[in-house]
C-alpha cells in the first residue's frame, strides 16, 4: 500500500476517495462488470452523504444505515426489493472493507440490515421495449461491429432470450450447417 493510501486512512477519511479506492484496488477480486455495478450501487451512497453533507466516513453511525435504506426505498430507479438489497450488500461489503482498514470497528458493516425477499423478488422480469433493442444492436453495427457487446446484443435481440440462457450457451450448441443455436434448458 502506498503512504498516500496509509495518508487517507488515518485523519480525516473522505468518502467519494475512500470509495474510489476501493473500487481501483477491487479486495475482493471479482470480474470488471460485478466492479461496475458496485460503482453504481455505492454511487448512491455517495448521493446520501452529499444530501445529509457526511464527507467523512467516520462520521458514519449506526442510524445511518437505517436511514439509508430509507433513501433507497424513495429512489424511483430502484423498484424491486432485489434491487435496494443488492445495493446494501454493496455497501455492506464496503464496510467490511473499511473495517480491515480500521476506519470503523469490526462487525459495523451488520449494521447494513439486508432486507429478505422471496425467490419470485429474485427474478427481474423488466423487458427491454423492442425498439430500444434493435437501436442498440444498430449502433454497435456501426461503431463496434462484430465485437463481444455486438455479439452479445444481436443474440439477445433477435431471440429474446434470458442473460443467463446466453451466457449457458457453448460453441456445441451452434449448428454451423443449418446457422441456428440449440437452447436446452
Amino acid at each position: 500500500m502506498s503512504s498516500a493510501q496509509d495518508e487517507l486512512f488515518s485523519g480525516h477519511v473522505p468518502v467519494d476517495d475512500v470509495i474510489e479506492i476501493y473500487l481501483e484496488t477491487n479486495p475482493w477480486d471479482v470480474k470488471p462488470a460485478t466492479i461496475s455495478s458496485y460503482r453504481t450501487r455505492l454511487g448512491y451512497f455517495q448521493e446520501f452523504c452529499d444530501e445529509q453533507d457526511i464527507q467523512d466516513l467516520r462520521e458514519i453511525q449506526p442510524s445511518h444505515t437505517d436511514e439509508y435504506h430509507n433513501y433507497l426505498r424513495k429512489k424511483p430507479q430502484l423498484t424491486s426489493r432485489q434491487t435496494i438489497r443488492s445495493s446494501l450488500a454493496s455497501l455492506r461489503k464496503f464496510f467490511r472493507y473499511c473495517e480491515r482498514r480500521e476506519i470503523f470497528d469490526q462487525g459495523f458493516h451488520k449494521f447494513v440490515i439486508l432486507p429478505s425477499t422471496s425467490e419470485r423478488e429474485k427474478i427481474d422480469d423488466t423487458w427491454l421495449p423492442r425498439e430500444e433493442a434493435k437501436e442498440i444492436v444498430a449502433y454497435l453495427a456501426k461503431y463496434e461491429p462484430f465485437s463481444k457487446e455486438h455479439i452479445v446484443w444481436a443474440l439477445l435481440a433477435e431471440t429474446g432470450v434470458r442473460q443467463s440462457t446466453l451466457y449457458a450457451f457453448d460453441l456445441d450448441d451452434y449448428n454451423s450447417e443449418e446457422r441456428y443455436i440449440d437452447v436446452v434448458n
